[in-house]
């Protein structure tokens, strides 16, 4: 789970508040692993080792989950859309859908106009 941090917060963030954003979620990420290695010796203490494991297994499945349902994929995407994107936080799934169809639209109105410069450049 650590490396969403570095890899997506360099992502989603415009370039005007990157820096500011990345170190944000960088000192959380830092304060999150700090957390879990000053409470392991007295969590294991408290409920054994495989329970302590287990308990930060469920943790990072729900994470996981968490992830996988809120967070967009951002391969491939501008910083443009990246901010449509995250322009709407509960409804990125539509939006997401409206970005990919204007382009396919824009990539068949391009091939379209390859055809004819073709066409136009044979004759």
């Amino acid at each position: 789970m650590g490396p969403i941090t570095w890899v997506y917060s360099s992502e989603i963030f415009p370039l005007r508040l990157r820096a500011q954003g990345c170190s944000m979620g960088v000192a959380m990420n830092r304060v999150t692993s700090g957390v879990i290695s000053m409470t392991f010796i007295s969590l294991y203490d408290a409920i054994s080792i495989g329970g302590a494991f287990f308990l930060y297994a469920g943790i990072a499945a729900v994470a996981w989950v968490f992830f996988y349902t809120f967070l967009p994929e951002t391969q491939g995407k501008t910083l443009e859309e990246m901010e449509k994107l995250f322009g709407t936080f509960y409804k990125w799934r539509s939006t997401l859908r409206a970005l990919n169809e204007k382009k396919r639209e824009n990539d068949r109105q391009v091939q379209m106009g390859n055809t004819t410069t073709k066409e136009h450049n044979q004759s």
